[in-house]
């Protein structure tokens, strides 16, 4: 069964050396290129500490194991980069992406008179490897509804399903290895095969998505997760449709104040435009700029805002928020800040000095267009 192991690995590394050298050679100045590929290395080492005749130095072991541990840590940051169209990382997130490494690379020292004292530590990170695996989830589904790049929308749901399930196995399987030392080699050696056969497959169509792309594109994995349209038919009795659905889209903002609806949703507003939601994502995305829909309806509930807390100052902030389709508080004042720079109290109190032109230009600029 070894020799399994080692076939399985040395296949699952081929193809996660394809993909590394690939994102490298074609796309290396982009921060996700680099990200994938540093993700493929720690992939890397996962599978060549999992073979059956792996030997070396302490060193050259303790270096494999920073790479696995690092795994979670990296796909996260991918995740981010890719999935989040804001890519600021809180003091916090970083505490937590560096310190679960520095927790285990204390408990996992090989030194008698330290393991007793350090040895818990190796344990503790194994929670935080699994936090970071369900929230890389959790980043790549909750936008999928209001995503308008339809390629990233489309690979949301295959990435959380698959990576992460693959790694969450990962280190399930490190954590059984790990507390149960007595456990069967055979029950070991199936787990790992299973794994490193998961990772093969992984890489495997990873890559022939890769080669499927670049023949479609002449810039490849770039212009799929960015600027690739969407194959809709734009022409309708010989004229453009895009103007028609986007100032349909207008007039139902900036007249009937649509945005209003807190339950709103790219579904709906497709409806009331009269058109498939490919065509509202495609045209919100490339005629307007926007990448998700709240940003999109924040621009426009921030901008009546901006005017209700100068019009009407006896109205509660929360009364204002309510108003124009939040349905909470802390929402609003987050979306209010990253539009304006300022807090709806500051920008209150000091009379709309400061006041974002991007956001009040979306309720007046091209009336005449409608």
């Amino acid at each position: 069964m070894s020799e399994i192991i080692d076939v399985i690995g040395y296949l699952a590394i081929s193809q996660l050396l394809l993909i590394g050298l690939y994102f490298l050679g074609f796309h290396r100045k982009r921060l996700i290129a680099r990200l994938i590929a540093l993700l493929c290395l720690c992939l890397i080492a996962v599978v060549v500490l999992a073979s059956s005749n792996v030997g070396g130095s302490f060193t050259t072991n303790y270096v494999l194991v920073r790479f696995v541990f690092a795994t979670p840590a990296v796909l996260w940051l991918a995740a981010h980069v890719v999935f989040e169209d804001n890519h600021f990382i809180s003091p916090l997130m970083w505490l937590v992406l560096l310190g679960y490494q520095v927790v285990h690379a204390i408990g996992s020292i090989i030194v008698p008179e330290l393991s007793q004292t350090f040895g818990f530590l190796s344990q503790i990170s194994y929670p935080f490897m699994l936090g970071l695996i369900i929230h890389v989830i959790i980043i790549a589904l909750r936008g999928k509804s209001g995503d308008l790049v339809e390629p990233r929308r489309r690979v949301r749901v295959p990435f959380a399903v698959c990576l992460a399930s693959i790694l969450a196995a990962l280190i399930a399987l490190a954590m059984v290895i790990s507390l149960l030392s007595n456990m069967p080699q055979s029950l070991i050696l199936s787990m790992t095969i299973s794994c490193n056969g998961l990772l093969f497959l992984l890489a495997l169509t990873v890559n022939l998505t890769s080669l499927k792309i670049a023949d479609l594109s002449e810039s490849g994995v770039n212009e799929a997760r960015n600027t690739e349209p969407v194959k809709i038919d734009l022409h309708e009795k010989g004229q453009s449709i895009s103007p028609r659905i986007l100032n349909r889209i207008r007039e139902l903002m900036i007249e009937q104040k649509l945005y209003r609806d807190s339950s709103l949703t790219i579904g709906v507003l497709a409806d009331k435009v009269h058109a498939s939601e490919n065509k509202v994502r495609y045209v919100i995305n490339k005629e307007q700029g926007y990448r998700n829909f709240n940003q999109f309806l924040s621009q426009y509930r921030v901008a009546e805002a901006e005017e209700l807390l100068l019009k009407s100052v006896e109205m509660p902030i929360s009364d204002v928020a309510f108003e124009v389709g939040y349905s909470s508080l802390s929402t609003f004042n987050k979306a209010f800040k990253e539009i304006t720079g300022v807090t709806p109290t500051n920008f209150r109190n000091n009379d709309g000095t400061g006041r974002g032109e991007k956001a009040r230009e979306v309720l007046f600029k091209s009336q005449s267009e409608i």
